[in-house]
């Protein structure tokens, strides 16, 4: 049971940095750089309802500022 646990540990575990990385992708796509404390944030979120919604904000957001605004109201 207790090798199950640490599975299931593991695999979301998995789960958060894929989707972490893939808002630092996007970042480094569009603007060729993820700010510090946007990465900060992001590599604190545990939540991958929160992540889910950075990854739409990171294609559809117009800047960098903009992003920065939205982390605000979370």
């Amino acid at each position: 049971e207790k090798g199950m646990e640490k599975g299931r540990q593991e695999g979301w575990q998995k789960v958060l940095n894929v989707s972490k990385n893939n808002i630092f992708d996007i970042f480094n796509l569009r603007f060729q750089k993820v700010p510090y404390l946007i990465k900060e944030y992001i590599d604190n979120c545990e939540d991958l309802d929160i992540l889910k919604q950075l990854f739409h904000q990171a294609i559809l957001m117009n800047s960098i500022d903009e992003f920065n605004l939205s982390l605000e109201t979370k």
